[in-house]
């Protein structure tokens, strides 16, 4: 049988890229620590971290695989641009 695969990120530039592939666990040691926050609490750090920074551009980016039994696979990468205005 094929193998589906993916795996996608949000990446801020002025963060250096942040939070990248970690989107969706970038707050899990808050959430370790305190386990009273929410699951959104990933976005009330960035932007946290996005406080007093003007330039808040970031991108999407997804990639998917799909593999088969024979070891061929196809690579699908997405990148959606979003910039301020």
């Amino acid at each position: 049988y094929p193998i589906l695969t993916d795996d996608a990120g949000l990446f801020v530039e002025s963060l250096n890229g942040e939070p990248g592939i970690y989107t969706g666990r970038y707050a899990d040691k808050e959430i370790a620590e305190n386990p009273n926050l929410p699951k959104y609490e990933c976005l009330n750090k960035l932007l946290r971290k996005l406080n007093g920074i003007t330039n808040r551009n970031a991108y999407y980016k997804c990639i998917v695989t799909c593999m088969y039994p024979d070891g061929t696979y196809f690579s699908r990468l997405w990148h959606q641009s979003r910039r301020n205005k």
